[in-house]
């Protein structure tokens, strides 16, 4: 991969580690999301295809974050792409997820509630294979030459400044956060999931300011990790409702759905 035009991407009288600093990052997100293609393409295993979907989140944001100093096409084009490779693996995410979180609550249950679930387990097993044998959820459209077009065109341009553009970013996600409060409070469950992609954004500005060398937000990133973390929970619990309900109801769904809105 060329890298010596990610160099000395610099503002006039700006350090030269800053600059250098933020054209690392910049490339280590571009690098870790080829990585986490090449697992996919290899594997294709649910960690795989999990750890490449983050990775491409993570590279839209740092991409947004350095926008204003990026070249306009090669970074539209890259994030497009990076967006384009997540959903095309949203379907085979979604049927992983589900089968992960059957078989855990099958561990926790009765008797009675596992033989109920068993035929769900069985479906779900089938549709994340025919998926994979389908080359649907795992045909994955390649990004490097998307990447390499935009170090190309970083070469001569300005970088942003660190610190100027950290606030604005944060801000912007702030105010995100707060007009999605008042939704979420109502407990609904479309707010709450939305509460959360937004702290997930949150969190992502704030590790790219915490890799960048402000590591004093090390506490807030724990925070929002945290309650990221306990929203998830919710959402899947959310999930697993809804999967459960979709089916026709007998006395022992109807038993098992009680249990599960007992727990959220």
């Amino acid at each position: 991969m060329r890298v010596s035009c990610w160099r000395c991407w610099r503002k006039e009288g700006e350090p030269l580690k800053e600059a250098i600093m933020m054209g690392r990052l910049l490339m280590r997100r571009c690098s870790r999301t080829l990585q986490q293609r090449a697992r996919v393409v290899e594997k294709g295993d649910p960690d795989a295809v999990h750890d490449l979907r983050v990775a491409t989140r993570r590279l839209e944001e740092v991409i947004e974050f350095l926008g204003p100093a990026l070249p306009s096409g090669p970074c539209k084009r890259l994030r497009r792409r990076a967006r384009a490779i997540r959903r095309s693996l949203g379907q085979t995410r979604n049927a992983d997820v589900m089968l992960e979180l059957v078989r855990a609550l099958r561990r926790r249950v009765t008797l009675e509630h596992r033989r109920a679930l068993k035929p769900f387990v069985d479906r779900l097993t089938r549709e994340a294979a025919t998926l994979r044998r389908a080359g649907r959820g795992l045909k994955i459209r390649g990004l490097l030459r998307r990447v390499l077009a935009l170090g190309d065109g970083l070469s001569g341009r300005k970088s942003p400044s660190l610190v100027r553009r950290g606030r604005e970013i944060l801000a912007a996600r702030v105010r995100k956060l707060e007009q999605a409060l008042p939704s979420a409070r109502t407990g609904e469950t479309g707010a709450l999931h939305a509460l959360r992609i937004d702290i997930k954004q949150y969190r992502y500005s704030l590790e790219i300011l915490e890799e960048s060398g402000m590591h004093r937000l090390r506490v807030a990133v724990a925070a929002a990790r945290s309650l990221q973390g306990e929203l998830g929970r919710l959402h899947d619990l959310d999930s697993l409702i809804e999967f459960v309900e979709r089916e026709p109801l007998t006395a022992t769904s109807r038993s098992l759905v009680r249990r599960l809105r007992a727990d959220r």
